[in-house]
C-alpha cells in the first residue's frame, strides 16, 4: 500500500521547486540568507524534520524563499516565480 502524501513531504517537495524556481542551488541559498551550507539539502532529504509545531521554522523559510508559509504545506503548490517574484535579498 502506497502512503498517503503527507504535510511534511508537500513542504519538503515545494521548498525544493521553490529553490529550483528561484535559479539557486540549496547551498547557494543557504549561504545568501545566512543558514548551514546542508540546511535545506537536509530539509529536501528528509534528514531532518520541520516540527509542526515549529511555525517559527517554517515562517523563517518561508520568508527565505519569499512565499507565504501556507505555500509550502500546500500539496503541490505553485511556487513559481510568475506567482511569487524573487525576494530581494536572493537578486544578482
Amino acid at each position: 500500500m502506497q502512503k498517503a502524501y503527507s504535510s511534511a513531504q508537500a513542504i519538503r517537495d515545494n521548498i525544493s521547486k521553490r529553490i529550483d524556481a528561484l535559479g539557486r542551488s540549496m547551498a547557494e541559498l543557504s549561504e545568501l540568507t545566512g543558514k548551514n551550507r546542508n540546511y535545506y539539502g537536509l530539509i529536501v532529504r528528509g534528514r531532518t524534520m520541520i516540527q509542526s509545531t515549529n511555525t517559527l521554522t517554517l515562517d523563517r523559510i518561508a520568508e527565505d524563499l519569499g512565499v507565504p508559509p501556507w505555500v509550502l504545506i500546500r500539496p503541490r503548490a505553485d511556487v513559481s516565480l510568475d506567482s511569487y517574484p524573487c525576494p530581494l535579498a536572493l537578486i544578482d
